[in-house]
């Protein structure tokens, strides 16, 4: 059994450990982003860069807190802690697991190296931040020895979501999905008349034109320039999972053109027998 230090409760090593289980998250995501492949087996908790990162803060922030509180000491609980050790252990033995399985079916790949990498610098991490808790005996400097880890975590986790998954794309595709949403919802208003439907995205214009529905939208994300750069990665494509199908009572009338820039929908009205769709792109 690992040796606890009095200086590490329960709550400090449960919220070091989910800080660092969300690091290794983001660089696994990042694999599989670069990779295009799915490398991590189980014990998967969340599928976005920011929720992870987000988590980090709050954990990072409990955990400095309490370590350097007077009030740590009461708060050690020895067999929580050592619970908390066996299943990090476990996760990490089921992980790197997979990987060996992976080799020995001649199935591993560059994305297997880099997560079995990953897992051993989680472990490497932990032992670190357990030494300095553990040796290091004035609180301000052992409080500013882990800020240093943490930081220097969170920093390098910002980094690569902000490479893989922008806030700016996020921004738009979040834009573009609700553009979408309006252009649909205008056909599908198309069963019951004429009309209009209100609270359409601001990036849609419609109006009837000599016994058409004139749909005019805009998409603000640059699809072509993602993928030209490897960037429309698996989690930006799931933000924005949507087929290119146009459908008006069941049946398909056309289709989107997913790029930046204004396009045109011609719709005809209800009294038509026959409804006809032709997108064009300006």
């Amino acid at each position: 059994m690992f040796k606890v230090s009095d200086k590490f409760s329960f709550l400090s090593t449960f919220c070091t450990l989910y800080f660092i289980y969300n690091f290794c998250s983001i660089l696994c995501f990042a694999v599989e982003d670069h990779f295009a492949t799915y490398c991590r087996p189980i014990f998967l908790l969340g599928d976005d860069y920011w929720n992870a990162i987000g988590k980090m803060f709050c954990c990072g922030i409990v955990a400095l807190y309490i370590q350097c509180s007077t009030t740590t000491k009461s708060l050690h609980t020895n067999t929580l802690n050592q619970i908390m050790y066996l299943f990090f252990i476990f996760v990490i033995i089921v992980h790197i697991s997979q990987v060996v399985s992976n080799y020995f079916n001649a199935r591993a790949t560059l994305a297997d190296f880099w997560s079995l990498a990953i897992n051993i610098f989680a472990v490497f991490l932990y032992v670190l931040i357990s030494y300095i808790t553990e040796k290091v005996e004035e609180v301000k400097k052992r409080t500013y020895m882990t800020l240093g880890i943490f930081c220097t975590c969170f920093a390098i986790s910002c980094t690569v979501a902000s490479f893989y998954m922008p806030r700016s794309v996020i921004k738009t595709l979040n834009h573009d999905k609700e553009t979408l949403l309006s252009v649909r919802k205008t056909i599908e208003a198309l069963k019951a008349g004429p009309e209009i439907p209100s609270g359409l995205s601001d990036n849609v214009n419609v109006k009837d034109e000599n016994g058409k529905r004139i749909i005019t939208y805009q998409f603000e994300t640059d699809f072509d320039g993602l993928k030209e750069n490897g960037k429309f990665t698996k989690r930006l494509r799931k933000r924005f999972d949507f087929t290119a199908g146009l459908f008006k009572e069941g049946e398909q009338v056309g289709t989107v053109l997913f790029k930046k820039g204004q396009h045109t929908l011609d719709v005809a009205l209800p009294k038509q027998k026959r409804s006809k769709l032709h997108e064009t792109s300006n």
